[in-house]
């Protein structure tokens, strides 16, 4: 008995070992891209990070309405991620400095997944959760809904 359980316990191991090999490291560099995610259905916050020149974050309530920040701090450790991000100019909407910490995996191509807080630090301060993945995919469900109203019978 002993020695079927030791077996079976042999077997097991590498299955949950190479669970965790598909998962890559969080690094400065796979941190540079495009990130992308809707915070509600009439927001979306948009990350442009770059390895040289200026990264900006741009949220995004209407095509009228949108705060623009520059990257100003970043720190990058293992899987966890530090961002600041400040507005170049005033405005009464938009908090001046947000930041954005949390935890991630990511390649330096365009698959990555952030889940992050990002907290208001000037105006009216507050947090929310965000949820980021690497790469323009938001446009994706936003142009099969046209199509899909055109496909039910009225």
């Amino acid at each position: 008995m002993f020695a079927r359980i030791s077996i079976l316990l042999a077997m097991l191991v590498p299955l949950f070992a190479s669970a965790n090999e598909g998962v890559p490291p969080f690094t400065d560099n796979s941190l540079n891209g495009v990130w992308e995610g809707m915070v509600s259905d009439r927001q979306l916050v948009r990350m442009d990070i770059r390895p040289r020149g200026g990264s900006y974050l741009a949220d995004v309530y209407s095509k009228d309405v949108i705060g623009l920040y520059r990257l100003t701090g970043r720190r990058v450790d293992g899987r966890g991620v530090f961002l600041r991000f400040e507005r170049p100019n005033g405005g009464l909407f938009f908090p001046a400095v947000i930041t954005l910490e949390g935890k991630g995996s990511a390649t330096d191509n365009d698959t990555g997944d952030l889940r992050l807080t990002l907290h208001q630090l000037t105006g009216d301060k507050f947090s929310y959760p965000l949820h980021l993945r690497k790469g323009t995919k938001t446009h994706v469900p936003a142009s099969f809904s046209k199509p899909a109203e055109l496909a039910i019978p009225h």
